[in-house]
């Protein structure tokens, strides 16, 4: 969610995903539907492991987010009562190989 050098057109494609999920909970909440938007750091895919090629830098699958890790909040959200609406959630790597 932060914009950095190099990146200007991914931050921005980032954020304009944020102001639709934003509109979009606004249009449909009375209908009882959630919107949830999940932004999750570095994680051990391959397309991470594809840009720490491009960055110059050594994978370390062990120090970033596994795939589990999102699954296990995305699965949080999806079983809360209907009382409640998570809306944002930044999961990062609790420690940064980057």
């Amino acid at each position: 969610m932060n914009a950095r050098p190099n990146a200007g057109q991914f931050s921005a494609t980032q954020h304009a995903f944020k102001a639709l999920a934003d509109a979009l909970r606004d249009e449909v909440n009375t209908e009882g539907v959630r919107i949830s938007s999940v932004f999750p750091g570095r994680t051990a895919t391959a397309r991470i492991s594809t840009l720490h090629e491009l960055e110059g830098r050594d994978f370390r699958p062990e120090l970033l987010l596994q795939p589990e890790d999102v699954a296990s909040v995305v699965l949080s959200i999806l079983t809360l009562p209907w009382t409640a609406e998570v809306t944002n959630v930044n999961i990062r790597p609790m420690l940064k190989s980057y």
